[in-house]
C-alpha cells in the first residue's frame, strides 16, 4: 500500500521532467533541418522581401541604376538573396514566400556548435552559395551599409551572448536527463536519491532560466533594433514565437520537477522500512527452580 503511494507521488517529477528533457531538445534541435516540426522553432526571423540597397553602393549608373532603382527586389533576387531568414542554435535557414503568406524554406545551413547570427555574413554566404553574377563583395559592403550603426553596435556583442546561452542550453539539457536517469533508478528507493536527484534538478532549472532570459532578451533587441532602425532600406524582423513557448515551458516543467523532487524526499521512499520496539512482556513466563 504504501509503495503503491509513494510510486504514485515519485511518478510526477519523473513525468515533468521528461517533459522538460523533450521540450528543451525540441528548441535545441529547431531550425536544424527542413522537418515539418523543427522548420517552424527559430529564435529570429528576418524580412528582406521589400529591401532596397542603393545603388550607389551597388557600383551601378546609366540606365542600369535607373532599372535598379525601379526594381530593388529583382536586384535582390537576381542576387541571389531569399526573402526570409530564420535563425537557431546551430544555423541559420533561407526560404521565400510562395503567395505572400506562406513560408517554405530551401536551404539550411550547416550545424555548428556556438552559432550566432551575423546578419551581414549571412546574406553574403547566400550570395556566395548560389554563384551570383553580382559580386558578393562588393553586395556585402551595401549590406553593411544597409544596416545602421546600431544594429552593427549591437551585433558585436552577440557572439559572446549566444555562446553563454548555448552552452547554459546544453549544460540544462544534460542535467535534465541525469535527473531522469538518477531519480528513475535511486529516488524510488531512497530519499537522498530524491535528495540528489532534485539538487541536479535545480541546477538544470536555473540554467534553463538564463538560457531562456537571455535568448528572449537577445532576440527581442535584435527585431526592435532591426524594426527600428532598418526598415527604411525594406528590413525586417520578428521573434519565433513557437520556439519562445516551448523554452518557457520547458522551463516551467523543469521548476516543477525541481518542487516535486523536493516533496518527494519527505514521502517518496520506497524502501521498507522495520521498527524494532522493546518486547514488553515476554511470550513465556518465567518459571522458576524447584
Amino acid at each position: 500500500m504504501a509503495a503503491g503511494r509513494n510510486c504514485l507521488i515519485l511518478i510526477f517529477p519523473v513525468l515533468t521532467t521528461l517533459a522538460a528533457l523533450i521540450l528543451t531538445l525540441i528548441v535545441l534541435l529547431g531550425n536544424v533541418s527542413n522537418t515539418v516540426v523543427l522548420r517552424d522553432v527559430y529564435f529570429l526571423k528576418v524580412n528582406i522581401s521589400d529591401l532596397s540597397i542603393p545603388t550607389a553602393e551597388l557600383g551601378l549608373t546609366g540606365d542600369l541604376a535607373t532599372v535598379a532603382d525601379a526594381a530593388p527586389k529583382a536586384i535582390a533576387q537576381q542576387a541571389g538573396l531569399h526573402e526570409y531568414y530564420t535563425t537557431g542554435l546551430w544555423n541559420y535557414c533561407a526560404g521565400n514566400s510562395t503567395n505572400g503568406t506562406d513560408f517554405t524554406i530551401d536551404y539550411c545551413s550547416k550545424p555548428a556548435s556556438m552559432y550566432y547570427l551575423d546578419p551581414v555574413n549571412m546574406l553574403s554566404q547566400d550570395i556566395s552559395r548560389t554563384h551570383s553574377s553580382v559580386s558578393s563583395a562588393t553586395l556585402a559592403t551595401a549590406l553593411e551599409s544597409a544596416f545602421p550603426t546600431e544594429i552593427n553596435d549591437y551585433i558585436s556583442i552577440v557572439k559572446p551572448v549566444s555562446n553563454a546561452m548555448w552552452i547554459l542550453y546544453i549544460v540544462g539539457i544534460c542535467l535534465t536527463f541525469i535527473a531522469i536517469f538518477v531519480g528513475g533508478i535511486f529516488s524510488f528507493h531512497s530519499r537522498c536519491g530524491s535528495f540528489c536527484t532534485g539538487l541536479i534538478s535545480a541546477l538544470s532549472s536555473i540554467s534553463l532560466i538564463v538560457a531562456s532570459g537571455i535568448a528572449t532578451a537577445m532576440f527581442t533587441k535584435i527585431r526592435n533594433l532591426f524594426n527600428e532602425n532598418a526598415n527604411s532600406f525594406g528590413i525586417g524582423a520578428s521573434v519565433g514565437r513557437q520556439a519562445m513557448i516551448l523554452t518557457w515551458v520547458a522551463v516551467l516543467c523543469s521548476l516543477a520537477s525541481t518542487l516535486f523532487w523536493m516533496l518527494s524526499i519527505c514521502c517518496g521512499s520506497t524502501k521498507r522500512r522495520e521498527v524494532l520496539t522493546e518486547e514488553k512482556e515476554p511470550f513465556i513466563g518465567y518459571v522458576g527452580h524447584q
